[in-house]
């Protein structure tokens, strides 16, 4: 169980660190692993000094995980509609 939650946090949190800020224009971006533990809000995000939203890590990677779930099922569906 340990391995699943792992890959959820490490490609999830890739995934949401790379697509985030690039659509939402640099508006949204994601705090790094290795940043200390900071005062995010109960749905996981807080606003810096200029305005922009920063998500916290574990929530990143669940959100990185839903969007590859998500890109996977739209890809799946088109290869079957192609068939």
């Amino acid at each position: 169980m340990y391995i699943y939650e792992f890959l959820i946090d490490m490609i999830g949190h890739a995934v949401a660190r790379y697509a985030l800020p690039r659509l939402s224009a640099g508006k949204i971006y994601v705090q790094p692993l290795d940043a200390p533990f900071g005062n995010f809000n109960s749905r996981g995000y807080r606003y810096d000094e200029n305005g922009r939203i920063e998500v916290d890590s574990t929530v990143s990677g669940w959100i990185g995980f839903f969007f590859c779930l998500i890109l996977f099922i739209a890809i799946s569906l088109l290869i079957h509609a192609a068939v």
